[in-house]
């Protein structure tokens, strides 16, 4: 099974958070986080493919 973490975060707590759950996942997993730096534009349909075709590799 895949995991996606997708997360918005303005002053930076959010992301924190988001590498704390990297950290507490197993090493198979890890490889499955993706944490963009730049925001994900979801109106655009690539992206939204993009995450489910990863999802479902």
């Amino acid at each position: 099974m895949k995991t996606v973490v997708i997360y918005k975060s303005k002053t930076g707590f959010t992301k924190k958070y988001a590498k704390w759950i990297a950290e507490e996942l197993s090493a198979d997993e890890k490889g499955m986080l993706a944490i963009y730096d730049k925001p994900i534009d979801f109106t655009d349909k690539k992206n939204i493919g993009k995450i489910i075709a990863y999802v479902n590799s």
